[in-house]
Order: C-alpha cells, then structure tokens, then sequence
C-alpha cells in the first residue's frame, strides 16, 4: 500500500483570477489576449477545438462585446473582490495537503507536474472540470471540500495507460460485463459515462479518489455518496474501491496492475462484482 508522506507544500500555483484578462477590453485599442493561449486548447485529449485562428476571433468578439455593456467596471465592482478574497482562503489550505505523491503511489507512474494549477470562476456553475494537463475549473462558491475533490479526482484521469494492451483487453472484457452495460445503458445520458470505457475510467477515478482522500482524513461516507452520485450508477466504483482497497493493503501494487488481474481472475466481473456492490450497500455495511 502507498506509504503516505510528511505533508508539505503542494498546489504551487494557486487559484487565480482572470479578471486581468476581462480587464484588457477596457482599452479601446487592438485587443490583447493574456493568459490565453488557443494552441494549447488544441492539445487537450478530451476532445477537439476550433483552430487558434477562429479561437481567438470568437473569444475577442465576445470580450469586445463585454466592454461594450460596461462589464469591466461590473465585474472589478462585484466580480472581482469575490474572487480574491476566496483566493486568499483556498490558499491557506490547499497548502496543507502534498496530494501528488500519493496519487501517484497509487497510479504507479509520475504525472506531468508536482503542481495543481485550479482556476476560480464566477460564471461557470455548476462545473468543476479539467481543461489541460494539470488544470481545473472551479467555481468561486464550492466549499474547501469540493475543490480538494477536484484536485485529487482530475489528475488520475486516465488511471491507467489504456494503450496497454493488458489494459484495453481488461475494459474490453469488463465493458461486455451485464452489471456494466445495464449502468451504461440505463442512466441519464445528461451525466455523460455514455460508452463502457468511458464508465469504467470514471468508476476507476471515483474509487481512487476515495482512496486518496481518505489518506487525508477527507474521505467521503462512500455508502451514501455512491447511492446518491449521479443517481446512483458508479457502483462499479464500489467493488473497484472495496477490492483494491484489500488488496492494496496486503501488497503494493499500482492500480492498473490490480485491475487488469481483478477482471482476467473474474474478481472484478460477473457473480463477483454482483456480490461485491450488494454487500456494500447491505443494511449491515449501509447506515
């Protein structure tokens, strides 16, 4: 199991604000775009985005639009003081938690960066997403609880190298699973996890971040939370939480090495899974 380590300073680059970027149409002359690198969008391997070209067009009009309606002095007003002084809380206590070591004792591979980089926003309620790389939206009025969340469940997307051919052959068999496709089919497609590897990357996440969290002292009440996230369809996450949580405490063993042994085995799957998830949620484990 991950050896938690002294907690030092994380989250090197803390929440800031984009005000000075709003700020910028103020000036009646050619726009400037800081802070705002389109190319970088195109990066992102969550899906595609219009070319820098047509990027910065659409996002100059609609900052040129702002100005028109007098959104600068609005938002310095009302926005912005908001902004600052949640930064100012965040910061004090994102501090106290070094997540990335143990993440990455579970992962069993480094990230791209030690550091966490969580944009606060006033108009993006209700998300808290990742964009690129390392880095998140957050919404100005989520609790201390949510944005530690966030930090923790992001970066473990995906958890595993899914170009693995020991890993694509685990999702391939798990996806087929009836538990898996009756929760892929059935559920609000509103709440995305609309494809089996879609669904088994999140459920993964989910149960690691549990994990995670609870190496801090943060952990959610998993019953009740499983029972009620997104009307209750990741209980795929709770077998992969209940199980690798056993074994992880008897031998290291990074979570893709776990997984892809747990479904080949059939721990993960069929009768097994069934039995897992129903014990979870018994009465007796369930109060």
């Amino acid at each position: 199991m991950p050896v938690l380590p002294k907690p030092k300073p994380d989250f090197g680059s803390l929440p800031i604000s984009t005000a000075d970027t709003i700020l910028a149409v103020s000036n009646p002359h050619p726009i400037k775009l800081p802070h705002f690198v389109c190319n970088a969008m195109k990066l992102c391997p969550n899906g595609t985005t219009p070319s820098s070209l047509k990027c910065k067009l659409v996002l100059a009009g609609c900052l040129r639009a702002l100005d028109r309606v007098g959104f600068p002095a609005y938002w310095a007003a009302n926005a912005k003081p908001k902004i600052e002084k949640r930064i100012a809380e965040l910061s004090t206590e994102l501090r106290k938690y070094n997540i990335m070591p143990v993440i990455e004792g579970y992962l069993g591979f480094p990230l791209p960066s030690q550091t966490i980089t969580v944009y606060l926003l006033v108009y993006s309620e209700p998300h808290g997403i990742r964009i690129t790389g390392l880095r998140f939206l957050t919404h100005v009025s989520y609790p201390f609880s949510i944005v530690l969340h966030n930090a923790i469940h992001e970066p473990m997307h995906p958890p595993y190298h899914a170009d693995d051919p020991k890993v694509r052959e685990a999702i391939d068999l798990l996806g087929r699973d009836p538990l898996v496709v009756d929760k892929v089919q059935h559920h609000d497609p509103s709440f995305g996890y609309n494809t089996t590897a879609g669904y088994i990357e999140e459920d993964s996440v989910q149960a690691l971040e549990q994990l995670v969290s609870e190496k801090f002292g943060v952990g959610r009440k998993a019953c009740h939370y499983w029972q009620e996230q997104d009307g209750g369809m990741h209980v795929l996450a709770v077998a992969m939480y209940t199980d690798y949580k056993q074994a992880s405490s008897q031998t290291a063993e990074s979570y893709s090495q776990w997984f892809t042994r747990a479904v080949q085995n059939g721990g993960l799957r069929g009768s097994n899974l069934k039995e897992t998830v129903q014990s979870f949620f018994s009465p007796i484990h369930c109060n």
